[in-house]
């Protein structure tokens, strides 16, 4: 039986036009897959990256993912038809060399040929199956390649941002300084930033500026001097985001979500900053590392210092008819000092002695109190009750010895040979790890 088989060959030009009108339905004309892929797929996917990136980025974004699917598209739709166009000739070619052909029906836009050949239209389908299988495999593996590059394996999620970093300028500066940043906090908590291991370092060697502020702190080394006395501390940078970057000046703008945890309590807040690029090396604001600034001190935000202070309040509830004597100097400073944390400068006694310090706390815990010195544990006593005589805060130790508090005025009384110390305290800055 003989029948007559007409396909006609497509326009490159057509194609081409219809995907500057329509973008990626144009591509229907080239073919159903390209018309789905492009049409559909990509621009939720595009949507989604642009949705998911920085928005200072959004415009670089989304001009990147114009231009690329526009690209894409152009060259999907050439390729497409000159692919079909091409096959169609071939098999014209074949089937002319082989059968005989009425050149008279055709014209310029389709082919036609004649044929006698019962397996002919298998093996067209089979071809045409083996085509798409191989193109739909290639748009799947292309799929799963891209989510492996955005994947992060520390956060254990997708990472669209990381689709602008391939195209936007200082990739290589970003990456430095988040790594950076995640090393400086890591760095607190093992104390690579405290009074020893400092010795001797010029504020040039630490990654830091505006530093004053910030080695005075790290000297004192409270995030070791914490663990030491058994606090758990976590600090954590997240949603780490770096941009406006300017050339001229060495600097660009970091913002990201400082997350702190310390036993039960838990916050977090943001943090804005300018990092300078320093001799060669990306340097931090020292007075912005923890947060909010003021002229007392380094707080971790308004929040922690709520959640600390109502802490103490009900850990001190028993007091409150002491507090209620300090003086109105005392309770406008009570946001910034921490009435549980004391610098001891000096110790004196009975018979008119008397020890002076540079480094010397006294901290006063939920069923404990520790005494240190220079970052060292010089003494920790276990209290085994807690009352008031009237005027002090009186709290038994379990070796019989005794510390009288009212309010900075503190006293040890020591029953092994019956001798008291007055501590010459003062209220320590409220800081981060206590």
């Amino acid at each position: 039986m003989n029948y007559t088989v007409v396909k006609v060959m497509k326009s490159k030009g057509i194609a081409f036009l219809l995907t500057i009108f329509f973008g990626g339905f144009g591509l229907f004309y080239v073919s159903v897959t390209a018309g789905l892929v492009m049409g559909f797929l990509a621009p939720i996917v595009g949507f989604t990256i642009l949705f998911k990136s920085n928005s200072s980025d959004a415009l670089v974004t989304g001009l990147l993912l114009l231009f690329t699917y526009y690209i894409t598209c152009f060259i999907w739709a050439i390729v497409g038809v000159s692919r079909q166009n091409r096959r169609i000739q071939e098999e014209l070619d074949y089937y002319n060399s082989t059968n005989d052909q009425d050149s008279s029906t055709n014209n310029d836009n389709q082919v036609s040929y004649f044929s006698n050949d019962p397996t002919y239209s298998n093996e067209i389908t089979t071809q045409r199956r083996g085509i798409n299988i191989w193109l739909f495999v290639l748009v799947i593996l292309s799929i799963l390649g891209f989510l492996f590059y955005l994947y992060d394996s520390k956060t254990n999620s997708i990472k669209f941002d990381r689709i602008t970093t391939v195209f936007t300028s200082h990739p290589t500066d970003k990456q430095e300084i988040k790594d950076q940043l995640e090393d400086i906090y890591a760095n607190i908590l093992n104390g690579s930033y405290s009074s020893s291991t400092i010795a001797g370092t010029s504020a040039k060697g630490l990654p830091f500026y505006n530093t004053p502020d910030m080695v005075v702190l790290m000297g004192m080394g409270f995030a070791p001097l914490a663990q030491a006395l058994g606090t758990e501390i976590n600090l954590s940078p997240t949603d780490i985001k770096v941009h406006d970057f300017n050339d001229s000046s060495n600097t660009a703008k970091l913002d990201y979500v400082l997350s702190y945890k310390s036993g039960k309590d838990s916050s977090s807040m943001k943090i804005s900053m300018i990092v300078k690029k320093i001799n060669g090396k990306w340097k931090f604001d020292a007075t912005r590392i923890f947060g909010k600034h003021n002229n007392k001190g380094l707080s971790f935000g308004e929040e922690s210092s709520k959640k600390h202070s109502n802490k103490t309040n009900k850990q001190n509830s028993n007091n409150t008819n002491n507090e209620a004597s300090i003086t109105d100097n005392d309770e406008q400073q009570s946001d910034d000092l921490n009435t549980n944390t004391f610098k001891i400068n000096k110790e004196e006694y009975e018979d008119g002695g008397e020890k002076e310090y540079n480094n010397l706390y006294l901290f006063f815990q939920s069923g404990t109190i520790s005494l240190i010195d220079n970052n060292s544990l010089k003494k920790r006593w276990t209290i085994t009750n807690q009352s008031s005589d009237g005027e002090y805060d009186v709290f038994k130790l379990s070796n019989g010895d005794k510390i009288y508090k009212k309010a900075y005025d503190i006293s040890l009384f020591q029953k092994e040979d019956n001798s008291t110390i007055h501590y010459n305290a003062q209220p320590a800055k409220n800081n981060l790890f206590l």
